[in-house]
This record gives C-alpha cells, structure tokens and sequence, in this order.
C-alpha cells in the first residue's frame, strides 16, 4: 500500500514539475513575443497630453523610410532619460529601417567628434544615415512659451534668461515648457535620407541684416544647407550649387560687375528670395529745395533694380502706413497685417499663418514684361498711403502722399526662374516673427520650399508639458461646500442619532 502511494505521489509530483515547466517556457516565449513586436502596442502612453503617441503625419512618413537610420540616444553610464528613450523606440517600432541605440559617450569618447565638433548635453540624439548625418542637442528637443516673450528655443530662452530684462520678464510672467522633440527628429529622419539638400546662399557686403539663428535653424529643420556671409566678388560669380540666393535687407546697392553675375545666375533658372526696407530712394525722384528750385534725388538701387525689372519687378518709395485697424497691428499703423492671396502655393504651404511687415514699402508688378507671370502674395488695403521715413508725424499724409492698395509681397516666374519679394525690413526678424508666433518664418520657409521647388517639411506642433490644472467654478464650489459642511455632517448625526435609538429600543 504504501509502494503504491508513494508511486502515485511521484507521479503527481512528476506530473506538476514538468506542468510547471510547460508554463515557464509559454511564460518566456510570451515574453519573446511580446519583445518582438512594436513599440507602439507594448508601449502604452498613459500621459495626459499623448507625449509619447506619434502624430499620424510622422507615423505616415516613417513609414515609407527605405534608408537605414540609426537614432543614436547618448546618456553617460546608460542613465537613461526614461521619457525620451520611450518616445524614440516609437520611430523603431514604425519601420525596421530605423533604429535606435543607447551610446554612452564616457565609455566611447570618440563617438560624438566623428558627428560634430561642439560639446553636446546629456540625452542628446544623433540621426545617422549612408547619406548624411544631423546633431540634435539635448535643449533643442524643447521650446519655452511665454505669455511676453512668446515662443523661444533654447538659444533665445538662455539668452533671455542672462538678460536683465529678460529675466526680470520670465520672472513675473508665466512660462510653460513644450517638447518639440517630434518635429526635431521627424524632420532629422527626413533630412539624412532626402536624396538631394537644397543649398541657400545668403549674399553680404551690402549691409545685409544677418540671418537669425532662430531662421538658420527653421531651415535646417526643412532641410536646407545655409551658407551664410557670401560674397560674389571673393567668388567671382554666383556658386553653381546655389540652388537659392537669398538677399536680406541691403542697405547699399550691387556693383554693376555683381549685377551681372546674378542677371547671369537668374537667366539659366536662379532662384531669388529679397527683402528690402523702406527708407531708401528706390526710383528717382524730384524734390524743391528752400529757394524753389527742382533737384532730381537718384535712386539708392539702380544695379538691384535693373535685375529685378528683367522680371516685372521695381519698388515704390516711402512707408506704408495701413488706416484699416483690420490690417495693421494694434495702435501701429505702420506695422501691416496685410491679406493674403491664398491660392498661391507659398501662402497655402503656410496656411493658418499671418506675416507682419514693419515698415513696409510698395512694389511695382510690370505685367507688360514678355513671358514673366507675377503674382501679388500680399497686399494692404485701399485705405494705405505713403509717409516720409522720417516724417515728424509718422502718420500725416502730405500731398506727396501715394494711395493705396499696395503690393508689399509679389512673386516671378519666367521660365525656370523665380523671384519672391517680401518688401519689409522685419519680414526676416525674431521679434517680428514672434508677435505673429512664428508666421513670418513660416511663410519663409514655405516660399524656399516654393522657389526651389523642393517637398514641404513635415509640420508638428510640440506638445505643452504644463500639468493640467483643476477648474472649478463659483457654482461647483458652492455645491461642494453645501456639501461637506451640511450634508456630511447632517448624515452623521442623523445616522448616529438612529443608531442610538436603536440600542436602547433593543
């Protein structure tokens, strides 16, 4: 009896052990599975604002990436920032063209100089392609909102904050913190694997305002390569990989030799994007001196225009000023907030946007020139008029006065070339752009795009990481307090008073 229940007890026990073992191994190959498939079924996002869900726009293009990419996430001894890695493994769970690894730069003090020569922060990301590769810092994944400011990246946001006015600003004015970390690498994605990056030459030696940062970086996010500080004279022409020449707001004329190369450069299909301010004598004109005698005043641009006017283009002196409230910028009449002609691609491919011209001048579209197409991209209403720069009222009409509407933004094609005007000295400037949160840019971006006929970037909006608040109304408060300071109470006792009676009934 007891032979046979210790066999039943060994087989029972046998029975259980290999029962056991048989889960342990569906156990691990679950877990193998579950390994195995994307990102984006295993990873749940539990956050509020969907920090770590793709937008279907990012979700759309990854997954047409035929290129390997390699996503590199650089964290020292592997501390890895939790929320970022998080975010990244989504792009590999897209498409098993893209990867994503963890580089730990103290281990490997060599990685980050074969990709760049600046230091990097910490949680900093490097995309990597066959073709190219591009550096995102780890401040480049945010921007910071302020209800003065406006939208800043890192680079203003510090600069801002080492500013005495700036701080003192940020300090008494709330400032909510975006990651933006989605455009920043969707875009990256896109620029290492773009078969050809579009080459803008920004021109100098005639005053040109400098290029923002904050534009240089909106391009390259875009993917464009921008050489700044070019000079045609050092060169001796315009490049032959100028896929874009770009001239910002000069404040003295071409040469007549540089003129040449550019008509030379714009003949063969150039492309050209300009910005000019008012302020300058664009054609010449008469003007009486104390005695009453005429003296004629030449233009400041003669060599700039004659380019220009081979494409039905020239300029109007003197500063715009818009009486139509609807189309200027608060109590600023000379800042303009001009309409819009939607139907052409540059203001659609930055629909939803407003563009601001601070001291804007008019411009002449000639539509007798043969074989040019012009096209007005913005215009101010009937009610405009021209003042002297330098007017004591800046806005008293004379009797010199122009009427409008005018053209303060206009486009040419003859042929393969093209020519976008923006005639405004702040069209290419952060402060303007931020009081319009970053139409101006917007619309700069999408008018390269134009001109050099290249694909739109992909446009994400970041996402606010402010926590969200609990609202509650005068009406709600009143029903809470009725409520723990009558009701609650008024059961207690009720229920204790019942209770009571109860007991001593029993």
């Amino acid at each position: 009896m007891k032979n046979i229940l210790k066999n039943r007890n060994a087989g029972f026990g046998t029975r259980v052990s290999l029962l056991t073992l048989a889960l342990l191994v569906v156990l691990v190959g679950v877990n193998i599975l579950v390994a195995l498939l994307p990102k984006q079924y295993t990873l749940l996002d539990s956050t509020h604002n969907g920090l770590y869900t793709l937008s279907s726009t990012t979700e759309s293009y990854i997954k047409t990436v035929d290129d390997k990419v390699t996503v590199y996430f650089l964290c020292d001894d592997g501390a890895e920032d939790v929320r970022i890695r998080t975010f990244l493994d989504r792009y590999s769970g897209l498409n098993g063209n893209v990867t994503v690894k963890t580089i730990d730069p103290t281990k490997n003090p060599t990685f980050v100089s074969s990709y760049t020569d600046e230091p990097l922060n910490n949680y900093s990301v490097i995309v990597a392609s066959d073709k190219r590769s591009t550096v995102l810092d780890y401040y480049d994944l945010y921007l910071w909102e302020n209800e003065v400011l406006g939208i800043m990246n890192a680079e203003k946001y510090s600069a801002y904050l080492s500013d005495s006015y700036g701080s003192y600003i940020l300090s008494y004015s709330e400032t909510v913190q975006h990651f933006n970390g989605e455009a920043k690498v969707t875009n990256a994605i896109t620029y290492v694997t773009a078969d050809r990056i579009p080459k803008i030459y920004a021109l100098s030696n005639h005053g040109e305002t400098a290029l923002p940062s904050t534009l240089k970086s909106a391009l390259g996010e875009s993917s464009y390569d921008v050489v700044s500080g070019v000079s045609l004279f050092s060169l001796g022409k315009v490049p032959e990989d100028c896929d874009l020449l770009l001239i910002n707001t000069p404040t003295s004329d071409l040469s007549v030799r540089e003129a040449e190369w550019i008509s030379d450069y714009l003949k063969e299909g150039g492309r050209l994007l300009l910005t000019t301010a008012a302020g300058k004598n664009y054609v010449p004109y008469e003007e009486k001196d104390t005695d009453g005698n005429t003296k004629t005043i030449p233009s400041d641009f003669p060599n700039l225009l004659s380019v220009l006017q081979k494409y039905g283009l020239s300029a109007q002196n003197d500063v715009i000023v818009e009486k139509d409230s609807s189309m200027s910028y608060a109590d600023y009449p000379r800042i303009l907030l001009p309409s819009r002609n939607t139907a052409h691609p540059i203001i659609s491919g930055a629909s939803g946007n407003a563009m601001m011209f601070y001291d804007a001048h008019g411009i002449t579209l000639d539509r007798s020139v043969p074989g040019v197409t012009l096209t007005t991209l913005f215009s101010t209403s009937s009610s405009a008029y021209t003042v002297k720069k330098d007017a004591e009222n800046a806005s008293d009409r004379t009797e010199e006065s122009q009427d409008g509407p005018f053209t303060v933004g206009a486009a040419s094609e003859s042929g393969d070339t093209r020519v976008v005007w923006f005639a405004s000295m702040g069209a290419l400037d952060d402060t303007v752009d931020q009081l319009v949160s970053g139409g101006n840019y917007a619309f700069a971006v999408s008018a390269c795009d134009w001109l050099t006929e290249k694909e739109a970037s992909v446009a994400i909006p970041s996402i606010s990481l402010e926590e969200p608040k609990l609202v509650i109304t005068a009406d709600s408060l009143t029903v809470f307090s009725i409520f723990f300071t009558a009701v609650i109470p008024l059961s207690v006792l009720i229920g204790g008073f019942v209770y009571w009676m109860r007991r001593r009934r029993a």
